[in-house]
């Protein structure tokens, strides 16, 4: 049996929904359905660089965030990933280190987001589904998504791709009004 730290046992539809603790602040929750694949793969480090460069703080202004505010403008990057990837992406996060700018990296397994595995969700699936461009993949993905919600912890999170990249300093104003 696999251990995720920070992440609740899936213990079925009969157990109350896990809450987590909140986060102070007006941080968000940045979220990264990802899989690592050849294509997957360039882009996610594309990401976290430049998350790295415009969410840090910056030595010349008094060791505040480069956005202008001394609160963190992201609580934690939560990446939900196959099961399948559980161990590669945990070893990723522990390389991110816990002085990320975004605050904690926290790994998440599909099969604790979703109440139904991915596979049978897929299986599921209508025969027009399986048929489409964006196929099965995207529709878990958006699943996944929106599963977030339950995980976490602050009372806003934003979900990205992993072909988005910040181009500048992000500030919590820019996202919350």
């Amino acid at each position: 049996s696999r251990r995720v730290v920070g992440v609740p046992p899936n213990t079925g539809a009969t157990a109350a929904p896990y809450t987590p603790p909140a986060e102070p602040g007006g941080a968000v929750t940045f979220v990264l359905v990802s899989t690592m694949n050849p294509d997957s793969a360039p882009r996610v480090a594309n990401l976290l660089a430049s998350m790295r460069a415009f969410l840090t703080t910056d030595d010349t202004s008094d060791k505040e965030p480069r956005g202008g505010s001394s609160e963190r403008v992201v609580a934690e990057l939560l990446v939900l990933v196959p099961d399948a990837e559980l161990d590669w992406w945990a070893l990723a996060a522990a390389a991110l280190g816990a002085d990320a700018p975004w605050g904690k990296t926290r790994v998440v397994p599909e099969s604790r987001a979703l109440p139904t595995p991915a596979a049978a969700a897929r299986a599921l699936a209508p025969g027009a589904a399986r048929r489409e461009a964006r196929g099965l993949g995207y529709r878990t993905q958006m699943l996944l998504k929106l599963a977030a919600g339950a995980l976490v912890r602050t009372p806003f999170y934003v979900t990205l791709d992993c072909d988005v990249v910040l181009r500048g300093a992000l500030r919590a104003e820019d996202m919350l009004d």
